[in-house]
C-alpha cells in the first residue's frame, strides 16, 4: 500500500523514474504468496491457547470468516496490483509528466476536503442540525495544501519558471537566498493559509470564489475552470455520488458521460486522494470529476444549494448490522449507518424539483435493500419523494413494494434507466472496488451476481419514460391510414400466396 501511494504521489511531482521504481517495489511485494487457508487455520488454532471469553465469536467456528478473510486479502491485493501496473504503464507513457499548472490549478477547484463528520455515533449525527455558520472557508484549503501536496505542487511550478509569476509573487511574497554563489527564489510558503491567501488562490486559479455566503460549493465555476478544452461546464447536470470509496465507479461515468459533473464524498482522505489521482493521471484528464472530502450528511445540509443536484447515487453502502430491521416486527433503535433518516431527508432537498431529481441506490444485501424500502417509506409522506414507477425502468424486475405500493425494490444489472453508464460489451467483473469483491463471494450477505436497486425521484412533473441505450423516450409511431391500408394489403396477399 505505502509503495502504490508513494509512487502515486511521485508522479504528481513529475518525478517519473522515483514513480516507476516505487511501482517495481511494489510488484515484488505482490510476488510473495498470500497465506494459504491452511496455515491461517493452523495460526488460529495457535492462538486459541491464550484465548479468552467474550468478542465476536462465530457460531460454526471460524472456516467461514478465514474463507472470507482470505478472499479479502488476495481481492485487495489484485486492486493494488493493478493500479501498480496501472502506474507502470503511465510512467512509459508520453503523459507521465504532467502540466504542472494544471495539477495546480486542478487541485484548488477539484480537490476539497472539509473537516468534521467521521463519527458513527448517532448521537453526534443528531447533534450535528446544521444550523451553525460555514463561511471559513480556509481549513478546506489547509488539507490540500499540507496533506495533499498543493504547496509542493506551487513550489515546483515556480521553479520550473526563470521568474516567479506575478500573480503568485502578489499573493506570496518573494525573496532571495545565496546558495553557492547562486540566487534562486525563495518564496517562503507558509505552513497555514489564511482567508485572505485561500481567496488570492482561488481568484487566481478559478477567476473568483468556489463558496457563496453561505457556504455552499459553486459547481458551475468549479466545472468551467481548469478545462483544457476550454469548455464551459454551467448548467450540465449535477451528479453526486455518496461514499464514492476509491472512485472507480465515478471516474467510469465521468468518461463515459462527458456532459456530467460528477461529485465524489468520501470521509478518508487516502480515498479520495486515490480518486483525484484515478481522474487526472490518464491520457485525458477528467476534468468533469470533482472530489470532495467530508462526511456526507454535513456535506449535504452546509454544502449544496437546495434543488440543484440531478441524481444523487449511493453504491453499495455498508449495511449497519448483518441482520437488522429484517422484519417489520424489530422495534429496536436503528443502528448508525450512512443511508439513515437523516440522511435520505437531506438528499431529498438537495434533489431537482417536479419529478427531475433522482436517489439512486444499489446494493447486493437483500436484507439491507429491505430494511431501507421499509425506512424510507414511513419517509415518503414528510419528504419530497416518491418511488420510480416500473414502467421508467422497464429493464429491472419488481421483487417487492412498501408502503402500500409508493416503493418498489428492483432487482437486475443498473443502466442507463437509473442513470448508470455502462460500457457496451465491457468487462462483467464489477465497476467499483466492493462490487468486484462481493463477485468474489467474500460477503455472508452478499449476493455474488444479484443486485438490488432502490430509485426514488422528487414529486411532480412528467415520469421519465424508459427508452434506448442514449436513455431518451421511445416515440410511438402512428401510422396513417393510406399506410395500415397497404400493410393490411401486403399481408392478405402473403396468406393467400401461401
Amino acid at each position: 500500500v505505502c509503495w502504490v501511494a508513494i509512487a502515486r504521489a511521485h508522479l504528481f511531482l513529475g518525478r517519473v523514474g522515483d514513480a516507476a521504481r516505487c511501482a517495481q517495489n511494489a510488484q515484488m511485494y505482490f510476488g510473495r504468496k498470500l497465506p494459504t487457508e491452511e496455515s491461517t487455520r493452523k495460526h488460529e488454532e495457535g492462538r486459541k491457547k491464550h484465548a479468552t471469553t467474550g468478542g465476536k465469536q462465530s457460531k460454526n467456528g471460524t472456516s467461514r470468516r478465514e474463507h472470507s478473510n482470505h478472499l479479502f486479502r488476495s481481492h485487495r491485493q489484485s486492486e493494488l496490483r493493478m493500479e501498480a501496473s496501472c502506474i507502470e504503464n503511465i510512467c512509459s507513457s508520453k503523459c507521465a509528466t504532467l502540466d504542472t499548472e494544471f495539477v495546480a490549478r486542478s487541485m484548488v477547484t477539484r480537490l476539497l476536503y472539509f473537516c468534521g463528520g467521521g463519527t458513527t455515533s448517532l448521537d453526534a449525527m443528531n447533534a450535528d442540525d446544521g444550523s451553525e455558520e460555514c463561511n471559513d472557508f480556509s481549513y478546506s484549503f489547509d488539507s490540500v495544501w499540507n496533506s495533499f501536496g498543493l504547496k509542493e505542487t506551487l513550489q515546483r511550478l515556480i521553479e520550473n519558471r526563470n521568474e516567479t509569476p506575478s500573480e503568485l509573487r502578489f499573493i506570496f511574497p518573494t525573496g532571495e537566498k545565496k546558495k553557492k554563489n547562486r540566487k534562486r527564489h525563495d518564496l517562503g510558503l507558509p505552513s497555514i493559509l489564511d482567508d485572505t491567501t485561500c481567496a488570492k488562490l482561488q481568484h487566481h486559479f478559478a477567476g473568483g470564489c468556489l463558496f457563496d455566503r453561505t457556504g455552499c460549493v459553486d459547481f458551475d465555476r468549479i466545472f468551467s475552470t481548469g478545462d483544457r478544452d476550454k469548455k464551459c461546464h454551467g448548467g450540465a447536470p449535477l451528479y453526486l455520488e455518496l461514499g464514492s470509496g476509491s472512485g472507480d465507479w465515478a471516474c467510469l461515468q465521468a468518461q463515459l458521460n462527458p456532459s456530467g459533473q460528477y461529485v465524489t464524498v468520501e470521509l478518508r482522505a487516502d480515498r479520495v486522494f486515490q480518486t483525484f489521482a484515478k481522474g487526472m493521471l490518464r491520457d485525458m484528464p477528467l476534468t468533469n470529476l470533482c472530489c470532495v472530502g467530508s462526511e456526507c450528511g454535513s456535506f449535504l445540509r452546509q454544502r449544496i444549494r437546495t434543488g440543484t443536484v440531478d441524481a444523487i447515487f449511493v453504491n453499495h453502502p455498508e449495511p449497519p448490522t448483518q441482520t437488522h430491521g429484517v422484519n417489520e416486527a424489530d422495534q429496536s433503535d436503528e443502528p448508525a449507518h450512512m443511508l439513515n433518516n437523516k440522511m435520505v431527508i437531506s438528499s431529498a432537498k438537495c434533489l431537482k424539483p417536479d419529478g427531475r431529481g433522482r436517489l439512486i441506490i444499489v446494493t447486493d444485501n437483500l436484507l439491507y435493500a429491505q430494511h431501507i424500502c421499509r425506512s424510507v417509506s414511513k419517509l415518503l409522506s414528510q419528504v419530497d419523494l416518491v418511488g420510480v414507477a416500473p414502467r421508467e425502468v422497464h429493464d429491472l424486475k419488481r421483487i417487492e413494494s412498501f408502503g402500500h405500493g409508493s416503493l418498489n425494490l428492483y432487482e437486475g444489472n443498473p443502466s442507463i434507466s437509473v442513470d448508470h453508464y455502462v460500457v457496451k460489451g465491457g468487462p462483467s467483473n464489477g465497476t467499483s472496488y466492493f462490487d468486484r469483491l462481493w463477485r468474489t463471494g467474500a460477503g455472508k450477505h452478499a449476493d455474488m451476481k444479484r443486485r438490488y436497486i432502490i430509485a426514488l425521484r422528487t414529486k411532480g412533473g412528467k415520469s421519465r419514460e424508459a427508452g434506448g441505450s442514449n436513455g431518451t423516450p421511445k416515440k410511438r409511431k402512428k401510422r396513417s391510414e393510406e399506410k395500415q391500408r397497404r400493410r393490411n394489403e401486403r399481408r392478405l396477399k402473403r396468406k393467400l400466396e401461401s
